[in-house]
This record gives C-alpha cells, structure tokens and sequence, in this order.
C-alpha cells in the first residue's frame, strides 16, 4: 500500500471550480466539501483510465460530479449520483445546471445508497464521501445493542456487487482501515488535515 501525508498535493494550489465564475447550491445544513480534495480523489480514480463511468452514492450538493465534469470530461463516459435527501439531489442538479452540464451526460437518483442497487454499468467506478464518519459511524440496526459500522455495511454491499474500484474520503479520527480490508485491498491512502482518502480495490 502506497501511503502519503500532508496536504493536497498539487491540487491544493488550483482552483478545480475556475471555470466556473458562479456560486453553487448547498442544501442548508449540508457539510461543505473542498472541491480540491474531490479533484485529487478523482486523480486517485481515473488514472490511467481513458474512459470510465462513475458513481457518488452519496451526491450532497454534487462537488464530487462537478469537478469530474469541469475537469475530466474527456475520461469520463458518465456520471451517476445518489442521496437520501430529496433536497440534496435538486441542489446537485441545479449545480450542474449552473456549470452548463449536458443532461445526458449525468443522471441523479433519490435513494439509499445502503440497499438501493447500483447503477447497472459494466467497471462502475464509486468516488464519494460518505456521511457516517461525522455523523453515526457505528449503530444499533433495528434496536440490536450490537453496533454496525455502517462504512463497512456500504463496503460489503459494494463488493458484493463486483465494484472493483472505490476511492473514498473519511473522517481521520475513525479507525476504519481494518473494516476496509475485510472487503478491498487499500491501493493508496492520503492522510490530510482532518481527512483520510482511501483508495480500494479488489
């Protein structure tokens, strides 16, 4: 496993959005996401790849899809997004809107991405920034008192699936490395200031 520390290098001295001269959408209450650490996940992914599809389970308000479509356009076929939040996937959507995505290159879904299939795409390739290390990273499913790391929950189902490729960012402060490699090899893994990025695979 290839390990690196520190900050985004070099996205962190570039502005992934600069083609863009608008604001974009967030759903009130919703975590901002740096589009520089989305642009250096979607580096980790799409390397050495010369046409890929991929998927963001869990959309937000889409930095993840925006920065693919403004910088990756050539590598990329196309671009799905999930989220439970309905409020979510419209602020996702009128992003894309904004930075003049064509509609057919993206489709987004209301859903959740722990039992909803996945886009049936042969090589779907996930990029994402689950929401469980801020906010439940371990629960009680169904009033069992036995907790369930629900990243590993998303892991398995994924592999489950034959999702041969993740790259994911997570909260630093959970220790999630020995749930990941219940399911994936971690390929590479990028400590930032407060972020871990890992980057799976089977």
């Amino acid at each position: 496993m290839k390990k690196t520390t520190g900050r985004v290098q070099p996205f962190d001295r570039e502005n992934p959005l600069k083609q863009f001269s608008g604001k974009l959408i967030v759903r009130e209450g919703s975590p901002k996401f740096p589009p520089s650490v989305a642009k250096t996940m979607l580096d980790l992914a799409l390397k050495g790849k010369t046409l890929a599809t991929i998927h963001d389970p869990f959309l937000g308000s889409g930095v993840i899809p925006i920065v693919a479509y403004l910088n990756y356009q050539s590598q990329i076929q196309k671009i799905y997004g999930q989220d439970i939040s309905r409020e979510a996937v419209a602020s996702a959507k009128l992003n894309m809107e904004q930075i003049g995505a064509n509609p057919s290159t993206y489709s987004f879904t209301t859903g959740n991405s722990l039992v909803s299939p996945f886009p049936n795409e042969k090589d779907l390739l996930i990029v994402t920034d689950p929401p469980f290390g801020r906010a439940c990273d371990w629960i009680g499913v169904d009033g069992n008192s036995t907790p369930v790391c629900l990243l590993e929950e998303f892991v398995k189902k994924a592999a489950r699936a034959k999702i041969r490729e993740i790259v994911l960012c997570f909260d630093q402060r959970a220790k999630v490395a020995n749930q990941l490699r219940n399911h994936y090899q971690i390929k590479e893994r990028i400590d930032l200031k407060d972020r871990t990025l890992y980057h799976l695979v089977i």
